[in-house]
């Protein structure tokens, strides 16, 4: 997503990108020392950066972790994965909330 925001012209040095995180969980969970570094917190206004697909599930997991406020930025799926990636996401939700995940 760092791509993303740099090809729509996002300055580089607006940018903290975490890069060692395997899910969205843990992504929001890796940032969050990146954000008290810049004397940020939890409570700070963060752009959360995902596929269109995914911003409602990924503002539910930030708030899980303890985001207060996050603003959602979604970047434009493909066309031709478009149906599979919502396809799955439906299901992805919904076993989060069966699991009470989120």
């Amino acid at each position: 997503m760092g791509n993303y925001l740099r090809a729509q012209g996002l300055d580089a040095r607006r940018i903290l990108q975490e890069e060692s995180s395997t899910s969205t969980e843990l992504n929001l969970r890796y940032s969050l020392p990146l954000l008290q570094a810049q004397g940020l917190g939890a409570d700070a206004t963060v752009a959360v950066v995902t596929s269109d697909f995914h911003t409602l599930r990924a503002q539910r997991i930030a708030r899980k972790v303890g985001y207060t406020h996050t603003i959602p930025v979604p970047a434009s799926t493909p066309l031709y994965i478009r149906y599979n990636a919502w396809l799955r996401e439906y299901f992805a939700t919904a076993s989060s909330w069966l699991l009470r995940e989120l």
